[in-house]
């Protein structure tokens, strides 16, 4: 029986910073595209949305936890906005260019929504599975 309970106790726990890492995954995506967007980041920007967007709902495990990445995301997108727009820490010529080199741009985006990583990594599609707001 205290195996047992040990046991839930790590599950849970493992479980818990799974879901954390997620959203700081939300967080840093959608801070890089408002800064992106604040600094006129334009095709690059909609190249970006399209792959993080493919990302972030592929990994989340349940509806709730897609709605809560696509909240997230939309939030730190207006706080990275706001942040280059008002405080920015390097200028918007370094950043787009900074920010072109970054490996989600040699990501595949598959027609059923199947995201392959530079690194070879495959997140496969929520496709079949119930979307947040009726997809």
């Amino acid at each position: 029986m205290k195996i047992l309970f040990i046991f839930l106790v790590l599950v849970f726990s493992a479980s818990e910073v799974r879901a954390q890492a997620f959203e700081s995954e939300a967080t840093m995506m959608g801070l890089l595209a408002g800064a992106a967007e604040a600094c006129g980041a334009g095709k690059k920007l909609d190249d970006y949305e399209l792959i993080a967007g493919n990302i972030l709902l592929n990994k989340a495990p349940t509806i709730e936890a897609q709605k809560k990445a696509v909240f997230e995301y939309s939030l730190a997108k207006i706080k990275g906005s706001k942040r280059q727009k008002n405080f920015p820490i390097i200028s918007c010529e370094d950043f787009l260019e900074a920010f072109a080199r970054q490996d989600i741009f040699m990501a595949t985006v598959y027609q059923d929504g199947t995201v392959k990583l530079a690194d070879g990594t495959i997140i496969p599609s929520n496709k079949g599975k119930p979307q947040p707001y009726g997809k």
